[in-house]
């Protein structure tokens, strides 16, 4: 498998969509910007991620952020590699208190549950469910409440937080 030139740099946040070539217009129906998506083979610090970059920005087409999922869970190691290249995190969350507020089974027997909860502050042996990054110029948010993949968002701070 050949890698392809990594499309997520930081310095590219806040420039026009234009500086990523190979990037393809994927919906742009929101109110607040457009969706693109790129197309290729990728390593986001050793870990492989293919044909699951989106890439969103304003309605001016300027890059706000990055968003990608990387397969099964983001253990000590990848960890350590994040910290390596971002610094420590800002914070980090684990859940707290859960409480179910509605259980319901639909025609075909599918339950579904919706559950609210509190989160506190942790450390990363405490297995967080968010962590934080507040860089200059940009912001990482992880989210690791799946078994099967964690999301990661780097990008404007300001726009990721306004959705």
């Amino acid at each position: 498998m050949i890698m392809v030139t990594n499309p997520i740099r930081t310095e590219l946040i806040g420039k026009h969509i234009s500086e990523i070539p190979n990037a393809i217009l994927e919906n742009d129906t929101s109110s607040k910007g457009k969706w693109y998506k790129t197309n290729g083979n990728y390593d986001f610090l050793g870990k492989p991620y293919n044909n699951n970059l989106s890439i969103v920005t304003d309605k001016k087409d300027i890059i706000q952020y990055y968003y990608f999922s990387l397969r099964g869970q983001m253990d000590r190691m990848f960890f350590d590699k994040m910290t390596e290249e971002f610094g420590h995190p800002t914070v980090m969350y684990k859940m707290d208190q859960m409480v179910i507020t509605s259980s319901s089974v639909d025609a075909l027997g599918i339950r579904g549950t919706a559950m609210t909860g509190r989160v506190k502050e942790c450390m990363f042996e405490d297995n967080p469910v968010f962590i934080f990054w507040d860089k200059e110029g940009y912001s990482i948010h992880a989210n690791l409440g799946s078994q099967r993949s964690f999301n990661i968002q780097i990008g404007n701070k300001d726009f990721m937080l306004a959705k």
